[in-house]
């Protein structure tokens, strides 16, 4: 995997690029709030022989993390501008938690370019799913205490990251994992972050018109927030098929990579 940088109007915007080649398909992977394109180790060592590689750090995290701000637009735009600098025309997304709220957000804006859509751990865009203060308890129970910007009880900073981990992870791997992602951040980072991810989304929501194939993944022990109730919803209520990952948290293709591996290489195949 070749490391570039894209130069967007938030700054720079580091991506991990494979070597392309025309004929065969072109996945993109997206990371959830706070982590980074390593979460998507076990995906790119698996698929990397077979299809063409997009991975990369959203706008504030990871080696992206000096970006003035994030939304969903900004980060669709970018990764449209990073399709068109390496001529590549259709991709298949991938995106776990928010990574999968910026496939939505970017397969709406162009969909032209996108074959599929396979959503790890994360939640449907649309206003009837959030009819109340539901959109508001997304992140509830963890995240809530890092969207407040100030630390009045002075909450040792080891102990958000520790918080942040354990709702997460379901693994031991995955939590020290999720331990050396979240390490370059303060506590005051990971609550700054989290509240931009937070407002994105509640800003961006809106109605969309599906019209890609879809998959949803859901880990069997997903106890961030109410992240469950609503991928179990979607798949009710637009018919999406939607595939359990045994022995798996909200993380499930760390988790259990080799379970997801194989549900998204499945899906490819009937798709791509």
């Amino acid at each position: 995997m070749e490391h570039l940088i894209f130069h967007s109007d938030l700054g720079d915007i580091h991506y991990w690029l494979s070597k392309i080649d025309a004929n065969r398909p072109t996945l993109v992977f997206t990371h959830g709030v706070l982590i980074n394109h390593e979460t998507f180790d076990p995906q790119i060592k698996y698929f990397a022989k077979d299809y063409n590689i997009i991975t990369w750090d959203l706008p504030l995290h990871g080696l992206s993390k000096e970006c003035t701000g994030f939304t969903l637009r900004a980060s669709a735009e970018i990764m449209q501008g990073i399709l068109d600098k390496e001529g590549i025309d259709q991709v298949i997304l991938v995106g776990q938690s928010l990574g999968g709220f910026f496939s939505q957000e970017f397969a709406d804006r162009y969909p032209d370019r996108v074959k599929a859509f396979i959503g790890i751990d994360t939640a449907p865009y649309g206003r009837r799913y959030y009819p109340d203060k539901r959109l508001m308890q997304f992140f509830e129970p963890s995240m809530s205490s890092l969207t407040s910007l100030t630390n009045p009880w002075q909450i040792p900073e080891t102990w958000y990251t520790a918080f942040t981990g354990l709702f997460a992870a379901f693994t031991p791997m995955t939590y020290q994992r999720m331990m050396k992602w979240l390490q370059p951040y303060s506590a005051a980072d990971l609550r700054r972050i989290c509240l931009a991810a937070y407002q994105a989304i509640i800003n961006e929501n809106r109605d969309i018109k599906r019209q890609h194939p879809t998959l949803l993944l859901l880990g069997q022990f997903d106890c961030f927030g109410i992240m469950m109730y609503y991928s179990l919803i979607w798949n009710v209520l637009e018919h999406i098929p939607l595939r359990i990952i045994p022995f798996a948290g909200h993380i499930a293709n760390n988790d259990n990579p080799w379970a997801v591996n194989h549900e998204i290489q499945s899906f490819i195949e009937k798709v791509a």
